[in-house]
């Protein structure tokens, strides 16, 4: 079964290495947008600590960390 999949690999070289870019990609992606969005979160509680903000009024229904 094993060397069915590696002459599979083998036969189909470009296939696999667009397969393997495109999970490489994706994986990146999904590391750079969670760091972002980890980092503008930590910017912006930081700013508010910064401005001396004690309470902030937000919309009813905020789906925000910061808003709560």
């Amino acid at each position: 079964m094993i060397i069915l999949v590696l002459k599979n690999l083998l036969r189909r070289k470009i296939r696999t290495v667009l397969t393997i870019l495109g999970i490489g990609i994706a994986v990146f992606l999904l590391f750079s947008l969670f760091t972002f969005n980890q980092g503008y979160k930590n910017s912006l509680l930081k700013e508010l600590d910064f401005l001396g903000v004690h309470m902030l009024a937000v919309p009813k229904g905020c789906p925000y960390e910061a808003a709560s």
